[in-house]
């Protein structure tokens, strides 16, 4: 063979692995970017992951350049090298674009939907009332943060559905016309009423266990997650960065609950041990100014204690809304 005709075999070995050192970078490029499921956002992290895998390629690459070219490709380059680097952390970027726009998406449908139920939850008075939910939707959000978007839902769905069966559970014991003065009137030693204060007890106690078991098992449906098992760590660790917080808040709800049943219970019992009173024209009138006193402190604890529930629940509601506009502002 002439030194021409080696020179051009040389030449197209050369072209040939210039070529395929670029269509390996292309595709490594565009697998990170768009099928990647590392969740690394920042880029300190990012690129020193990359170095570890960009040396991984490089090596894989170089056992193959010197079983096809002999070695004499010269597939140790640093040139090489940095490509490989290059593709991978410029694909790293581009995922960690992808998957925040995904993250956004998920929060803001995730924030939409608790909007309209505390919008919906209580009626203008301060009353609670029930919250009709829609029909399961698909999530907004593709991909890990779709499945992420879901189980959110589902754990406010969860949430929601509790608290509507709590409300149905009051209402079929009877506890909206604890103080009527009618049934008052037709409750012979009060035994009904007492009835009624009782059962609210086990309710309460019911549903502060099942709220606990609720909020119990979260870690392990996110573990149940099909997402990364970095993505579940960063969950995880955001849900027990903020539940000591939430779970004073929680039995703050119940504590208040529990205040208005004993304060209901002081009124029934106010009216049990003292017979100076009657109901005429729709009111109660006490003979005893002391009587009178009493009841109109127990009336007034139970709307302070009330008021509190509702300063205490628009608190975490605003906290809430924070956390969802933090991981919107910062990334998730």
């Amino acid at each position: 063979m002439s030194s021409q005709e080696q020179s051009d075999v040389s030449s197209n070995w050369a072209n040939m692995w210039s070529l395929s050192v670029a269509l390996l970078c292309l595709g490594l490029l565009g697998y990170i970017a768009f099928y990647s499921t590392n969740t690394a956002r920042n880029p300190a992290v990012l690129a020193g992951e990359c170095l570890s895998e960009a040396a991984v390629v490089w090596f894989i690459v170089w056992v193959l350049s010197y079983a096809i070219f002999g070695g004499s490709r010269g597939a140790k380059n640093i040139v090489v090298y940095c490509a490989i680097y290059a593709s991978l952390f410029l694909g790293g970027l581009i995922n960690a674009s992808l998957n925040k726009q995904q993250a956004i998406k998920a929060v803001s449908s995730v924030q939409e939907e608790f909007a309209r139920v505390t919008a919906v939850a209580m009626t203008t008075g301060g009353q609670p009332r029930e919250v009709v939910l829609p029909q399961a939707a698909a999530p907004v959000a593709k991909g890990e943060f779709g499945e992420v978007e879901k189980f959110m839902k589902v754990f406010m769905a969860e949430l929601v559905s509790q608290r509507n069966d709590y409300q149905k559970e009051f209402e079929a014991i009877g506890w909206n016309s604890i103080l009527d003065l009618h049934r008052i009137e037709e409750d012979a030693n009060l035994s009904e009423s007492r009835m009624i204060i009782s059962k609210a007890r086990m309710i309460v106690k019911s549903y502060k266990l099942k709220t606990d078991d609720l909020m119990g098992g979260v870690k392990k449906n996110i573990d149940n997650l099909a997402i990364s098992s970095r993505l579940k760590d960063e969950i995880i660790y955001g849900f027990d960065h903020n539940i000591v917080r939430a779970r004073k808040q929680i039995d703050a709800v119940w504590c208040c609950e529990e205040s208005k049943i004993k304060g209901f219970e002081n009124i029934i019992e106010l009216l049990a041990t003292s017979k100076n009173w009657s109901v005429k024209g729709g009111k109660m009138l006490f003979q005893s100014e002391a009587d009178l006193a009493r009841f109109n402190s127990y009336v007034s604890a139970i709307r302070e204690t009330a008021k509190q529930q509702q300063l205490t629940q628009r608190e975490g509601q605003a906290r809430v809304n924070d956390n969802f506009n933090s991981i919107k502002n910062n990334g998730y």
